[in-house]
């Protein structure tokens, strides 16, 4: 687990990324305000199956 300084400057890079050449992104979290933060869609899965989106 990455301390919180570390995940944000991966976040930010991921999202200069994104920006930058257009990319799209799977972000598999269980941590739902951080999927917040960083997502534009969430869906919640249980068991292979989406449960919520």
């Amino acid at each position: 687990m990455l301390d919180v300084i570390s995940q944000g400057q991966i976040i930010n890079m991921l999202r200069e990324y994104q920006k930058k050449k257009g990319a799209s992104f799977v972000f598999i979290s269980h941590n739902r305000t951080l999927c917040e933060r960083v997502c534009d869609r969430i869906y919640g899965v249980d068991h292979g199956r989406v449960t919520e989106e």
